[in-house]
């Protein structure tokens, strides 16, 4: 590959149109000195080649249609990235095509703009891309290979990577991992993420994950939920303040946002945004710089933002209650987590790590969950999902006075067992089937071929439904001799 340019920066320009390359030309410091290559037709074959020596490049979809927009980024992106893994790209997307920017992202675009953002905006992350370019180069050549978004190192460590590598996401149902795979996808990118689900399903866990497993894991995260701040205090909560700026503000004050720097802001709560701060966290996404409450001065941030809730923000755009540019600036990754009664197996799972790592806290030891609260666990509705699930392993630890978990120790009964949320023969057909395959499981000691005679199926038929339905298979159980029946 050839050397950089030493004393600026070398840029790809692909599919941008005269006007826009003018204008990001003029936007750029005079006294950087850029050499930009052109490519017209995003389809060219040699696009590795046209990028090699580029310290970034910039492709600009928005003259695609709609419908070849994603299979023609992604090709390019491919091409790319096999001459040159470690590429800064970015990609302008129309800013309502989030099938596009999607496909952009989970391609390996470093950065997804939208071309309303502007040319200054894409002169400053072509300058952030090529400077982090560089840093990476400079690393390589005085402490040896240096760890990068697209790196073999960080791809080697994804791929041996378990589920619960991923800051405690802890399940083996499909939904968890699927989750796990999108997250080892998007975490190498830069783009904002969407994390949408109920309460308590762990959504900051799975921002903490996209952080942990990405460039800027060495960077601060810095959460914050946006519903616990009150309004008059969250704009500068966020933005930071200066002295005087209102009445109380003695001092001034640096905001989250400066915080994150380097970093990634996960913004809690994102739904409960006033119409004002909206506006602002709108104007950091395209042009990331941020002004202090009360001040003047623009301060550039290098911050990736990833939000996250529970409320419908597409209900909430068509009513007017939450900004629709906003919205598909934020959603150009999204991210949607199940509740728990949705997991299957998983709640157990979760259940026995929760026991075993309070009652260490506690200094007591438990052998688990008695049978009755095992179902009891299984078929909770858990409205509260996995924060209710911690909160009453809590406190069975405090109560319990066997060796074993019972279902008043948990304050659970026969009564808060899920109820029918729909009559549709499917769902009910579903429950059933995990219900019986776990009872016939204990019923024989999770002997499998027990299990199978008993439900009058094929060793070959359970295994299937087990992994369909994520009932995970014990080790080291397989000569287990079935229980006896109880009377």
């Amino acid at each position: 590959m050839e050397e950089a340019n030493p004393q600026g920066m070398r840029v790809l320009l692909a599919g941008v149109p005269a006007g826009l390359e003018a204008q990001i030309a003029s936007a750029l410091p005079s006294d950087l000195k850029v050499e930009f290559t052109v490519m017209a037709a995003l389809e060219d074959a040699d696009a590795g080649d046209w990028a090699a020596g580029c310290d970034a490049t910039l492709i600009d979809s928005e003259t695609i249609p709609d419908a070849t927009r994603g299979p023609i980024v992604r090709g390019i992106l491919g091409r790319i990235r096999e001459r040159d893994p470690r590429a800064r790209v970015l990609v302008l997307v129309p800013g309502k095509d989030s099938d596009g920017a999607r496909a952009a992202a989970a391609a390996g675009a470093w950065e997804v703009l939208s071309p309303e953002a502007g040319a200054e905006t894409c002169a400053e992350r072509l300058r952030a891309a090529a400077a982090m370019r560089r840093m990476e180069q400079e690393g390589a050549r005085t402490n040896g290979p240096v760890l990068t978004p697209n790196a073999p190192v960080l791809a080697a460590r994804q791929a041996e990577s378990s589920v619960e590598d991923f800051n405690r996401l802890v399940g083996d149902s499909p939904q968890i991992r699927s989750i796990v795979t999108l997250i080892r996808r998007v975490a190498v990118s830069d783009v904002p993420v969407l994390i949408t689900g109920e309460s308590g399903t762990g959504k900051e866990l799975a921002a903490l994950s996209i952080h942990e497993f990405s460039p800027r894991a060495k960077g601060p995260f810095v959460p914050i939920n946006c519903a616990a701040v009150p309004e008059n205090l969250l704009e500068s909560e966020l933005f930071g303040r200066e002295k005087g700026a209102f009445t109380g503000a003695t001092t001034a004050q640096r905001g989250r946002f400066e915080t994150a720097h380097g970093g990634t802001l996960f913004l809690d709560e994102i739904g409960d945004l006033t119409p004002p701060v909206q506006v602002k966290i709108l104007r950091f996404l395209e042009d990331h710089v941020v002004e202090h409450v009360g001040g003047l001065r623009r301060i550039p941030l290098d911050v990736r933002v990833i939000a996250a809730t529970n409320h419908d923000l597409r209900g909430a755009v068509a009513d007017g209650s939450f900004r629709e540019d906003l919205f598909y600036r934020l959603n150009v990754f999204s991210l949607h987590l199940p509740p728990l009664r949705e997991r299957g197996a998983d709640a157990a799972l979760l259940a026995d790590r929760f026991l075993e790592g309070y009652a260490a806290e506690a200094g007591r030891a438990f052998e688990g969950f008695d049978d009755d609260a095992q179902r009891a666990i299984l078929r909770a509705a858990w409205p509260g999902n996995v924060r209710e699930l911690i909160n009453r392993v809590r406190r069975a630890v405090v109560v319990a006075e066997g060796s074993r978990v019972t279902l008043a120790d948990l304050d659970l009964d026969q009564a808060c067992a899920r109820q029918p949320t729909t009559f549709l023969l499917r769902e009910a057909r579903h429950a059933a089937e995990i219900e019986c395959l776990r009872a016939a499981l204990e019923h024989t000691g999770w002997n499998k071929s027990e299990a199978a005679r008993t439900l009058g199926i094929s060793r070959t038929q359970l295994y299937e439904l087990m992994r369909r339905h994520g009932i995970p298979e014990p080790a080291a159980r397989e000569d287990a001799q079935p229980r006896q029946p109880r009377g």
